[in-house]
């Protein structure tokens, strides 16, 4: 009625003189950022209708924390939703993510990547690291590439080889090097410590006590018998020093000692078939070692063997002695050594039955009675008596 308003469409600054003759000024109001697209705005100031997440005069503009400003959007602007971990943080804005009004781009931190800045660059990993994304460092004798799982950072290893950055070798491999990959360890299951792996450089396992070797598959010197149940690996030799030889060890297979000769048994404490142990104290073993048997062949028992304790020789029934070389009491030895023979001495005529071992000579019980039996008269002496042995 007094011309004090402005049409629709058009507006006043606060503080204008309202009898100005161009004191309304149009709205200009963009309608994509208005709610329904109204054109229509405050008569004073000329504040548009905006959208939620629009802001300006004129609904120009997306708020903080929202880009790319369309008609159709509800909002009128979509929310940047910038990763907390990757984007950089501005103070100005607190809490509030910043992207570019256009592009919605989030500002990202060094080697982070996408639109929201939600995932490491193609080579670096960890996104919640506070400098941003750190590089994978896969070592490239053990990778197949330079790229690694972006979240664990776990680099794509060759076979055998194992670590986050493929820099070291599995469990039971070793040796990984420019020519190829890691090596099996190898380790002895019987020689190996349980549940230890050998050197990661060298290979070398972890031996038990009387173990040794690359492979811990070698009993020490000294040692016998490798096995996986035993918790030191081998067993010591229990050699018996009189019947092994000079610093001889047994057998690391099968701990047979090396025996002197004469001796036999697994620790060479037993005398061999035609040996006997000279000692004479028994219980302290073969302190003087073993001799050999010295039977005489013409008294001995063929196909016998001594007594491998006391080396007796097993005489024939008219022979004694050690070596059976002595004739037994009641015969003598012939001339050429070869037999004994009865002495047969006259029950009568002999003192005794026995008779000397030599000659075969008995003692003759009167200076009457001669010959080698005691039967005879000696000269200047008849008339044998059987009866009387005179």
């Amino acid at each position: 009625k007094n011309c004090e308003l402005c049409i629709s469409g058009f507006f006043r600054q606060q503080d204008s003189d309202p009898t100005s003759a161009h004191v309304c000024q149009p709205c200009n109001c963009n309608t994509a950022g208005t709610v329904k697209g109204n054109t229509e705005c405050a008569q004073i100031g000329g504040q548009c209708n905006c959208k939620a997440a629009v802001t300006g005069r004129n609904c120009s503009y997306c708020l903080p924390g929202w880009y790319g400003l369309g008609a159709t959007n509800p909002n009128g602007c979509t929310s940047c939703n910038c990763s907390d971990q990757g984007t950089v943080s501005t103070s100005s804005t607190g809490a509030v993510s910043i992207c570019n009004h256009y592009t919605g781009q989030c500002q990202c931190k060094l080697h982070v990547t996408g639109l929201s800045c939600d995932h490491c660059e193609f080579g670096y990993w960890n996104l919640s690291h506070p400098d941003g994304c750190i590089p994978c460092n896969c070592d490239p004798l053990g990778s197949l590439s330079s790229f690694c799982e972006p979240d664990g950072g776990q680099c794509e290893c060759k076979p055998g080889v194992g670590g986050r950055q493929c820099d070291s070798c599995g469990r039971g491999l070793y040796g990984l090097r420019l020519e190829g990959p890691c090596a099996p360890c190898n380790c002895s299951h019987d020689g190996t410590v349980p549940g230890t792996n050998c050197d990661p450089y060298t290979g070398q396992c972890v031996c038990k006590k009387h173990v040794e070797g690359h492979h811990c598959d070698s009993c020490r010197h000294g040692y016998h018998t490798l096995e996986q149940r035993n918790s030191l690996g081998c067993l010591p030799c229990v050699c018996d020093i009189s019947g092994t030889v000079s610093e001889g060890v047994c057998d690391m297979k099968t701990g047979q000692c090396p025996c002197k000769e004469g001796v036999e048994g697994a620790h060479c404490s037993s005398c061999a078939q035609n040996f006997y142990n000279s000692s004479l104290d028994l219980e302290r073993g073969l302190s003087h070692g073993c001799v050999p048997c010295i039977c005489d062949p013409r008294g001995t028992v063929t196909g016998s063997t001594c007594d491998s304790t006391t080396g007796q020789c097993v005489c024939i029934p008219s022979r004694h002695g050690k070596d059976c070389s002595s004739c037994r009491p009641g015969f003598y030895l012939t001339p050429d050594y070869s037999m004994c023979l009865e002495c047969d001495c006259h029950p009568m005529g002999a003192v005794q039955l026995s008779c000397e071992s030599q000659n075969g000579q008995c003692v003759c019980a009167h200076p009457s009675v001669g010959g080698r039996r005691c039967d005879q008269c000696r000269e200047m002496f008849f008339g044998f008596n059987p009866g009387l042995g005179r």
